[in-house]
């Protein structure tokens, strides 16, 4: 039969190992809701994007005329 120290120091560690399961379950759980509703609240920008058309680029010949490349 265990004494009562013993039984007592295995319920002291068992509590604290309790505890820090716990603190830890709520720890993950809040980090899992707290980024679940930054990902939702974000998601509307991402899908929402315009995209500007690009003006079509058209070469300068009068600027490659005065580099005289060509004779």
């Amino acid at each position: 039969m265990k004494s009562f120290k013993q039984l007592k120091e295995q319920f002291s560690n068992q509590m604290v190992f309790f505890i820090m399961a716990i603190v830890m379950v709520i720890l993950t759980v809040s980090l899992s809701i707290y980024l679940l509703t930054f990902l939702i609240s974000n998601l509307g920008q991402v899908f929402a994007v315009n995209i500007q058309p690009t003006p079509s680029q058209q070469f300068d010949t009068r600027g490659f005329e005065t580099l005289h490349l060509v004779q």
